[in-house]
């Protein structure tokens, strides 16, 4: 027989934002609600097998940013990957001069090959040594940057698997 679910779950206040402190920290009513829902399909997968079935799905992300004043030199993008993900292309430009940029996972090249940035925007793909593992390091090294170069914007585009529940 399931366990009865409570009748008397406190939902969060209208408004009430879930995420409260430090960034993955829930308020309690926000944490008691997605426990019980945790809990609901639990029940529901346990008590009826093959109505809810877990599925892997690829999300694509990206990341942006800028380098206001680019110099040769290193620069972090993710200090220490929280989860694996696979790095699709990387597109650059600046404002003005130049610049090579040369994306490495743990000083690894990626394939694919560096991107020449100039004020107009080009994009890198990047299908072979891309993939990031959980604690792995991303950075750009910037090289023959001229000295006029201002302002580097990026956008890093990557996938990584979710796993989903749905019903069979």
């Amino acid at each position: 027989m399931p366990t009865p679910l409570p009748t008397d779950a406190p939902l969060p206040v209208y408004g009430e934002p879930p995420i409260v402190g430090a960034p993955g920290t829930f308020s309690a009513a926000w944490y008691k609600w997605f426990t019980i829902v945790a809990r609901l399909l639990t029940e529901l997968k346990s008590n009826f097998p093959g109505l809810i079935v877990a599925e892997d799905a690829d999300v694509a992300e990206e990341i942006v940013g800028e380098i206001a004043f680019p110099a040769d030199g290193t620069y972090t993008i993710i200090l220490d990957s929280k989860y694996a993900k696979t790095i699709l292309e990387v597109t650059a430009k600046t404002s003005a001069g130049t610049s090579t940029l040369t994306p490495e996972i743990n000083s690894t090249l990626l394939g694919g090959g560096a991107n020449s940035v100039t004020s107009s925007k080009a994009t890198v793909l990047h299908s072979s040594a891309n993939a990031m593992a959980v604690g792995d390091k991303l950075i750009f090294v910037l090289s023959s940057t001229s000295s006029d170069c201002q302002n580097l914007s990026f956008a890093l585009k990557y996938t990584r698997k979710i796993t989903m529940l749905q019903y069979a």
